[in-house]
């Protein structure tokens, strides 16, 4: 799981955060002005995306484990939170406070209810859980820092030409970062991948998530 959980954040973090930090510039580019206002729950939902990329298997492990009516508990709760928070986030803040409901009631529902039940019973915690999402975490800060940055310096261009260029500096920043900093999660994933192409079995020590430190 703590494999499989890392190699979707390297893949799905820097196109959701990237998103996020480019939203003004690609809406208003893509769209055209009168999408302005959809900038701000365009962001939030980045943000639910970039979470929400890296839970989905959770809920698969309680049914692997036998924990099916803990996920069925899990589904009524969201079923009934959700929708509550949601209203509340429509008559408070509009469609920026049905983001911030989906933002911050998903994971605070999903963590007790999926993460510390399935982390538990592969024999891991939060804190390994963590260490798995720090490389992509990690290039997505650098990326992000690269990103604003730029932004600031390149106020007088073209939007589009703005738009094209942040994108590319939040690229090479995140790549950057993960061949200087992580170089040897990489070197494992192109180990895995060209074993999976060759369909050899992959030992179960290839890939090792981070052991916890402490």
């Amino acid at each position: 799981l703590l494999r499989i959980t890392e190699a979707l954040a390297v893949a799905t973090f820097p196109a959701a955060i990237g998103m996020a930090l480019v939203a003004n510039d690609f809406v208003l580019v893509v769209m055209g002005d009168k999408w302005f206002d959809a900038i701000a729950p365009l962001r939030l939902l980045c943000v639910y995306g970039a979470i929400r990329s890296v839970t989905t298997l959770l809920p698969d492990v309680l049914v692997a484990i036998g924990q099916a009516r803990r996920n069925a508990q899990a589904s009524i709760a969201m079923a009934i939170v959700l929708p509550i928070l949601f209203i509340i986030g429509a008559k408070t803040g509009g469609t920026v406070g049905v983001a911030w409901a989906w933002l911050i009631g998903y994971p605070a529902l999903l963590i007790p209810y999926f993460g510390l039940v399935a982390l538990r019973a592969i024999g891991s915690n939060l804190l390994q859980y963590a260490e798995a999402l720090w490389p992509a975490a990690s290039a997505c800060g650098v990326m992000a820092a690269a990103i604003i940055t730029t932004q600031r310096f390149t106020t007088t261009l073209p939007r589009a030409t703005r738009l094209g260029l942040l994108v590319a500096v939040g690229g090479v920043a995140f790549i950057l970062t993960m061949l200087l900093l992580h170089r040897e999660r990489i070197r494992a994933f192109r180990e895995v991948f060209s074993q999976v192409r060759r369909r050899k079995p992959i030992a179960p020590t290839e890939i090792e998530p981070p052991e916890a430190k402490g």
